[in-house]
């Protein structure tokens, strides 16, 4: 399925959408149907693709690949210019991994692999709101 909001495509973008699939010789020749399958195909290889994404990252922590904490002890050692242990960046990406809420857009999948942390925020009473400033959308404030 192909979605189209005509208010948030550019007017070529929505012409060139309704050309692709609705445009009478293209339907009647078959090609429109043609070029709508290989769109479909493309659009879940891609859906399917992006949902692996997270068994693979938990395979390559739970293995502790050794390119992916080198890249992390590269990272770090150019941040700071110290090299972490191996252990201690694989004990990283593990904790990481418990933490995470996956949500894989193309596939309409989301995943909760543990407790989402809280971001840590100074108490404030009721009704009270640490951000400072104005909000105008649309001539309003």
């Amino acid at each position: 399925m192909h979605k189209l909001d005509l208010f948030e495509r550019p007017p070529a973008e929505a012409a060139e959408a309704f050309s692709r699939y609705l445009d009478r010789s293209r339907t009647q020749s078959g090609e429109a149907r043609e070029t709508a399958l290989k769109d479909y195909q493309s659009r879940n290889r891609r859906s399917q693709a992006c949902a692996a994404i997270p068994e693979a990252w938990r395979d390559l922590v739970g293995k502790r690949d050794e390119l992916l904490l080198e890249v992390v002890a590269d990272a770090v050692e150019s941040r700071i210019g110290v090299r972490p242990e191996a252990d201690d960046a694989a004990d990283f990406l593990a904790a990481l991994d418990k933490h995470v809420v996956i949500e894989v857009p193309h596939a309409n999948v989301t995943r909760r692999v543990g407790p989402v942390p809280q971001p840590l925020l100074p108490q404030q009473d009721a009704g009270e709101s640490s951000r400072k400033g104005q909000l105008t959308l649309r001539g309003r404030t």
